[in-house]
């Protein structure tokens, strides 16, 4: 029978006890301690932070030229792939509050002197990181100062309403000006009143289906269709605001391909009672709300327009400049009243010095259709 030590006389081990006692309350930081801490995360949050921002901003860069590269790529594809049968242009599209992208359009017909174009249906439309833009160079000259004659159609980036953005006499870098048109009445319905497309700008660089190079030559107008098919679409077809879009013959659904409708529109027997002439220009001209205006630019500026901005601001910045647009994402301001689709903008002179400063140039090889960057 074994015995306890206890029981066998020998002395019981006393078990350890850490310094203080089994009751002993663990010590706090010290406030200098804390100050420590807080120090060491100061500085490293102020080494962290800038080098993640710059880390993003540089990212941001390298997609955006990326992006715009393929961009046009695409749509010299386009017009090689045509094989002569439609020339291809790369169309520039802001949203106020959205992102700037740019899609293939192909030609398909004339209307009252200017080419007609439909969105590839081949292509996707290509975006650009959100705060990154593209402006055309338009030269002295080329954006019209109206007459004020009632018959005369709507110019490239004229005035509208006695409001003139840009300085025709010099040369401007111009805005794509394709979503700043209409108003919304919260429900994503269109409430823009009558048709407003001469509110709709853009520009374009266009290629030629024969040879696929840039069609410097060919500097006429072109009304771009390009619609919003999400606005009042719903549960009825779209665009039934009303004649002549309420009526089958030309209405266009989404399950439509644009070239197709262009196609058929333009072959109608117009100026007869069936089809009068006016329903074809609200269909298809400038008046119409679902085209943009555009006309073929060879000079291209990309740029981030936060650095475009500090820019500004650092030129002296005109009465009034107060950097971007929270609601347009640019250097617009919304509509002074919800029935009024004109978006102002009174810095054009500031934008067309700053330019230069900040941005990348880009203008398109001749004869192959590539890229170049240019050195302002």
């Amino acid at each position: 029978m074994r015995r306890s030590a206890s029981q066998s006389g020998m002395p019981m081990a006393t078990p350890r006890v850490a310094r203080g006692g089994f009751g002993a309350a663990r010590r706090g930081f010290t406030l200098t301690e804390l100050l420590a801490v807080i120090t060491i995360i100061a500085l490293v949050v102020s080494v962290a932070v800038p080098a993640f921002v710059g880390m993003l901003r540089s990212t941001n860069q390298t997609l955006a030229i990326s992006n715009f590269r393929v961009a046009m790529a695409t749509a010299r594809d386009a017009a090689v792939r045509s094989a002569g049968l439609n020339d291809s242009a790369a169309v520039f599209f802001f949203e106020p509050g959205g992102r700037a992208s740019i899609a293939t359009a192909l030609s398909i017909g004339e209307f009252n002197g200017r080419t007609v174009w439909a969105i590839d249906p081949l292509t996707e439309e290509i975006g650009l990181p959100r705060g990154w833009m593209v402006n055309g160079f338009a030269p002295a000259g080329t954006i019209t100062i109206p007459t004020g004659e009632a018959s005369e159609p709507y110019a490239w980036y004229e005035e509208r309403g006695g409001e003139r953005r840009y300085d025709p006499t010099i040369d401007n870098w111009v805005f794509p000006e394709s979503g700043f048109y209409r108003t919304s009445n919260g429900q994503g319905r269109d409430d823009t009143p009558g048709n407003q497309g001469g509110y709709r700008q853009s520009f374009m660089v266009r290629f030629d289906g024969t040879t696929g190079g840039v069609a410097f030559d060919d500097r006429t107008d072109g009304l771009v269709l390009a619609p919003d098919l999400a606005i009042g679409r719903g549960a009825s077809p779209w665009r039934q605001r009303g004649n002549p879009w309420a009526d089958p013959r030309f209405r266009l659904d989404g399950s439509v391909e644009q070239s197709v409708y262009i196609r058929r529109q333009l072959g109608k027997a117009w100026g007869t009672p069936a089809y009068p002439l006016q329903n074809r220009e609200l269909l298809l001209g400038d008046d119409c709300s679902d085209t943009v205006l555009t006309r073929p630019v060879s000079l291209l500026a990309l740029y981030d327009i936060r650095a475009l901005a500090r820019q500004i601001a650092s030129n002296g910045a005109p009465q009034g400049f107060r950097g971007v647009n929270r609601a347009t994402g640019c250097f617009y301001e919304p509509p002074a009243s919800a029935s009024s689709p004109d978006y102002q903008f009174d810095f054009a002179e500031a934008v067309n010095a700053a330019i230069p400063e900040v941005a990348q140039m880009y203008t398109v090889d001749r004869y192959n259709g590539g890229v170049v960057e240019v050195t302002p």
